[in-house]
């Protein structure tokens, strides 16, 4: 439920009764934070692949951490190049959560922008207990923005992209790899048309090779209601990579006998991403 005293409660009870060898894929900044001391720090559990864009999984280091490629700071850094070197535009505003995730976008777009000598044209934050965006989308409308970096869930983005059709704004709207959900782009229909967005996964449905068939065709045999998109990929994407993980660390299974095999994994090709290494 993204509520961080649950993730821990869920995860010492993973810890304590089903003894598991790590924590895989775990969702949610706030809620991977939450259980992160107990689990990896105090028992010394590898935390594989968290689900999350957090800085904080990479920067200091963190022993049994192997974080998932790329972080949301780079995946702004993309957006914002994209709009002012590829689009030529100047005029960027930020609309972002009031909440970690989102900070993990507002400061890095800001950082971003003043490489390229700019500055936001404005900065509107939701507040966890809103639900209209029409306010904050105004006050960017009225600043003159030409585009917008979307810092929030994608339901919000959704929301914004409808608001934004409705007062027929034409401003370019873009989001970090958050608001790539195929599901979002379904329900904005034509709201949608020239979204721009940070993909993390090649494209679900459509995108050729070995791996991405094999992806779509086990999704299809066990899980025909499910959809191809970035999160069933990502999901079958990190499973592969464990999998390699373990069959590397063998027969004899410990925690720091898959720690070892992880850190030799280099160049890993899974068919589906740029090759993988993991130092030390």
């Amino acid at each position: 439920s993204y509520r961080p005293e649950m993730a821990l409660a869920n995860v010492k009870k993973l810890v304590q009764r089903d003894m598991v060898l790590c924590i895989f894929l775990q969702t949610g900044t706030d809620s991977t934070k939450a259980s992160y001391g107990y689990a990896v720090e105090e028992k010394k559990v590898p935390l594989m692949f968290p689900a999350s864009g957090s800085h904080f999984w990479t920067s200091p280091f963190k022993p049994r951490v192997f974080p998932l490629p790329p972080s949301l700071a780079m995946q702004t850094y993309i957006l914002v190049d994209y709009f002012v070197i590829t689009k030529g535009l100047s005029k960027i505003g930020i609309f972002y959560q009031d909440d970690p995730m989102g900070y993990e976008v507002l400061t890095p777009a800001r950082q971003r922008l003043k490489e390229h000598g700019l500055s936001p044209v404005g900065e509107e934050k939701l507040e966890s207990t809103e639900f209209d965006v029409s306010a904050q989308l105004m006050k960017l409308r009225n600043r003159g923005a030409e585009a917008v970096v979307l810092g929030v869930p994608y339901n919000f983005a959704l929301r914004f992209m409808r608001e934004a059709k409705k007062m027929d704004w034409g401003a370019q709207l873009g989001g970090v790899g958050l608001t790539g959900n195929q599901a979002l782009l379904d329900m904005a229909g034509d709201a949608a048309f020239g979204y721009a967005n940070v993909m993390t996964m090649p494209d679900a449905q459509y995108a050729p090779g070995t791996a991405m068939e094999e992806y779509r065709n086990r999704l299809r045999q066990y899980f025909p209601g499910a959809s191809y998109d970035s999160s069933t990929l990502t999901g079958w994407w990190a499973s592969a990579l464990l999998t390699e993980i373990l069959r590397r660390a063998g027969r004899d299974l410990s925690r720091e006998g898959m720690i070892r095999a992880a850190e030799g994994i280099r160049d890993y090709d899974t068919g589906i991403t740029p090759p993988i290494s993991f130092y030390p």
